[in-house]
């Protein structure tokens, strides 16, 4: 928790100070995606299932931006073919996740002519980093003919730690698109709604998903 909240208050300092210091508008991006999200559960070991993303960034720099998110998704498993199918338990969670990201892009974005005398954005794919955190709120179901193990007495909150990379790709004056590669740690081990006494660590999992994302500046605010 400690961690999530100073990160927080850096992400808020460091748009105050990028603030301060801007010469444009500030510039706005809102997207929105499709992808999977590997989970590594207790029922099942890795999962795959469907997600879907939507965010707003805001870009206080050349290289820094802050940007939230809320992503859903619903992951299966079960423990068919691994070393629990003995077990025989499956599974069927919900999520949905708000997040903060505080982003660090590599390349400082350009504008350049073309052989044919047109403004374009150089370099055309821009990859970056990102650390944050978020809450999950999760929605598990779990099914079998021996239930005895599986209790229901635990939160279905948790916060969660998040970090990964990206890139964007400018391929018109407003719009790019994008793929995004982000884990999160969970404080819990009940994603999957089920917590073996002989687990030592949480739950964990990650987003991979497609973006096409539009971008504004907010010339108003120009002087």
């Amino acid at each position: 928790m400690r961690i999530i909240i100073s990160i927080i208050l850096s992400l808020i300092f460091a748009t105050s100070m990028a603030q301060f210091h801007r010469k444009k508008g500030p510039l706005f991006e809102v997207n929105g995606g499709v992808g999977v999200t590997p989970v590594f559960a207790d029922i099942g070991d890795l999962s795959l299932g469907p997600a879907l993303t939507a965010g707003f960034r805001y870009r206080m720099g050349d290289h820094l931006s802050l940007k939230l998110s809320v992503h859903s998704a619903i992951f299966l498993g079960d423990d068919l073919g691994t070393e629990n199918k003995d077990r025989g338990l499956d599974y069927m969670t919900i999520i949905a996740e708000p997040s903060v990201q505080f982003e660090y892009t590599f390349f400082k974005e350009k504008k350049a002519s073309n052989r044919h005398g047109k403004m374009t954005t150089r370099p055309k794919v821009r990859p970056y980093i990102f650390v944050g955190g978020g809450g999950v709120y999760f929605m598990p179901e779990v099914g079998g003919d021996d239930l005895s193990e599986v209790t229901t007495d635990y939160k279905k909150f948790s916060m969660a730690i998040v970090g990964g990379a990206g890139f964007l790709h400018h391929f018109q004056p407003h719009l790019l698109w994008g793929v995004e590669l982000g884990g999160r740690y969970l404080m819990t081990d009940y994603l999957d709604g089920f917590s073996p006494g002989s687990s030592q660590s949480n739950d964990l999992y990650n987003f991979m998903t497609i973006n096409l994302v539009y971008r504004w500046r907010y010339s108003a605010l120009r002087k």
